[in-house]
């Protein structure tokens, strides 16, 4: 019987002691790029003879730098597409205006201006840019409002278009720098979602951003939780890993971008019955985990007790577990992955015991973890013997060919869990990406 920490997924509450020393925030990658970006920007207008305006240019270029490649690309494309929008329309509304508009009427102009508008948006949902509206009305009316008196607006509208298309192309460039690291995209890299998430309230946005660059660059991640993928969803929001991820303690692999589901290890049949009525004797209130044409099924019985209530709350509301308000039938006794019982800790302990002592021929993984979410409560979760996060993970090392399983900060007898956690796991993954650091091999599983 293993005893397994607080719940996954739960900010790490820390000790407060006197007053805390105020943490400066470090100066990331990302202002430095922002920075050279800038710099080269200006020095394209200096080996453009000095045409045009910096400025468009280098706030271009500090628009489109984005924590990640992907969001900088899309921020590019549209601020390029509403830029040539904008530029275009706004040459096309100048020529009016100069010829066609009586001079007499000067408020005629910013008539036309204002009309002009409705189109222009128009434009951009025409060409499914909607979020390029912004820019195309800012490059629009800086040519028409700000520069139509000019002796030559269209030199302007011109080098406007210009000037803000080299800040993006420039931003791009930048932001997929590569530094001269050498990096890690053979071994897998083996995160605890649970303990990853373990960060303070307003730092999971930061981790997600952390997680897809990796990811971007090549990194074979291969994460892992306790929990199923309904937890795993929650906690990578926009970050679609395309390895596998092992769920429910190991006992399945899980494709995100395919919502399927690999089953690597059942409960013995024979063992189902037992423990269904070991838990009925106690009375606590059990879960049992089935996985029906990619769909998880969670069978709970036709009434919980407030134990399993509190469960049932906690863990409802998503689309990837299916409450069945039903006894577990016989024919399904083959298909349980997990059975969870949940209770108070000196109940859940004693009943861990003695499932402990049925395992005679030691076929079952026996867990105890506590879950603040429950108010206190604790949770019994028994599997295969053989559905464990170190086997899952050596199965998808071999089935993709890595030298080596690699688990960030933690001491080869420390296994998958380990105990580090929050951003000092995430500085430390990095570090063994990028070949940097002392503990960069603290353990492989080869």
């Amino acid at each position: 019987m293993k005893r397994a920490d607080a719940a996954a997924g739960r900010p790490g509450s820390g000790k407060a002691s006197g007053r805390e020393p105020v943490a400066m925030p470090k100066i990331g990658l990302r202002i430095i790029k922002s920075s050279v970006a800038v710099a080269l920007c200006f020095l394209v207008y200096f080996l453009r003879g000095q045409q045009g305006t910096p400025f468009y240019s280098a706030i271009a270029a500090v628009l489109c730098m984005q924590p990640d490649t992907s969001n900088s690309l899309k921020v590019g494309w549209n601020r390029t597409v509403g830029t040539l929008i904008g530029g275009f329309c706004g040459m096309l509304v100048l020529l009016v205006e100069r010829y066609w508009l009586p001079p007499q009427y000067p408020a005629l102009p910013y008539l036309v201006t204002a009309a002009a508008i409705i189109p222009l948006i128009y434009a951009t949902l025409l060409v499914k840019k909607p979020t390029a509206s912004y820019i195309t009305c800012v490059v629009f009316m800086s040519i028409t409002v700000s520069h139509g008196a000019d002796i030559n607006p269209y030199l302007f509208a011109f080098n406007r278009t210009l000037d803000t298309l080299i800040g993006i192309f420039v931003s791009l460039a930048v932001n997929n720098i590569r530094l001269f690291w050498r990096e890690d995209r053979e071994n897998l890299l083996a995160l605890d979602l649970g303990r990853l998430f373990q960060v303070e309230a307003g730092k999971q946005p930061y981790v997600r951003v952390h997680l897809k660059r990796l990811l971007e660059r090549g990194a074979r991640v291969a994460f892992f939780t306790q929990r199923s993928p309904a937890y795993l969803m929650r906690a990578l929001g926009g970050v679609k890993p395309e390895m596998p991820v092992v769920v429910l303690g190991g006992s399945a692999l899980y494709r995100v971008a395919e919502n399927r589901y690999e089953v690597l290890e059942t409960l013995p049949r024979d063992e189902v019955p037992r423990l269904l009525a070991l838990f009925a004797r106690q009375g606590a209130p059990c879960f049992a985990y089935t996985v029906t044409s990619h769909m998880l099924h969670v069978y709970c019985g036709e009434e919980l007790a407030p134990a399993g209530q509190a469960y049932y709350e906690a863990e409802r509301g998503t689309p990837y577990k299916n409450f069945v308000f039903v006894p577990l039938p016989e024919r399904s006794h083959g298909e349980v992955l997990v059975l969870t019982a949940i209770g108070p800790e000196e109940g859940i302990e004693a009943l861990a015991r003695e499932a402990a002592g049925m395992d005679a021929a030691g076929r079952l993984n026996i867990t105890v973890s506590s879950d603040e979410r429950l108010g206190g409560l604790a949770r019994l979760d028994v599997r295969g013997a053989g559905a464990t996060v170190d086997q899952a993970l050596a199965l998808l090392q071999a089935r993709v060919g890595a030298p080596a399983v690699l688990y960030p900060g933690q001491a080869a007898e420390d296994g998958a869990c380990g105990t580090v956690q929050g951003l000092e796991l995430l500085r430390r993954t990095e570090q063994i990406f990028l070949h940097r650091g002392r503990n960069s091999r603290e353990k492989a599983v080869l």
